[in-house]
């Protein structure tokens, strides 16, 4: 799941990079990547838990759910669709307000870091 979010934001910050952009600009494609990091590592956490769901307890699931063990593999797609699509949303956006606040934060830890060498 990290290794996911770390390369979708590397990814994404490197295209930035390259550029020359405004101090607000990289902060725009600093959150963009951040958003983007959040939403393909929720993604990729929701596949990876309901994936080995399917795996090890497809029986389990059909009888706690009340349905066909061969209905499992659908119930579980609908599930990832329907939850997981909200809960990288959420994600977003959390990750995002908390990247934007605290940017400045970071900022001035590492201009006092800096100053202490």
């Amino acid at each position: 799941i990290g290794v996911v979010a770390w390369g979708v934001y590397t990814l994404i910050r490197k295209s930035f990079l390259k550029k020359e952009l405004s101090a607000r600009a990289q902060g725009a494609a600093t959150s963009l990547a951040s958003g983007a990091a959040a939403f393909f590592g929720t993604i990729m956490n929701t596949a990876g838990v309901m994936g080995m769901t399917f795996l090890l307890y497809a029986p389990q699931y059909a009888a706690a759910s009340g349905i066909d063990v061969s209905a499992v593999g659908a119930a579980i797609w609908g599930v990832c669709i329907s939850n997981g699509l909200l809960e990288a949303a959420g994600a977003v956006v959390i990750v995002v307000v908390l990247e934007r606040v605290l940017r400045p934060v970071v900022a001035s830890m590492r201009a006092r870091e800096a100053k202490r060498k």
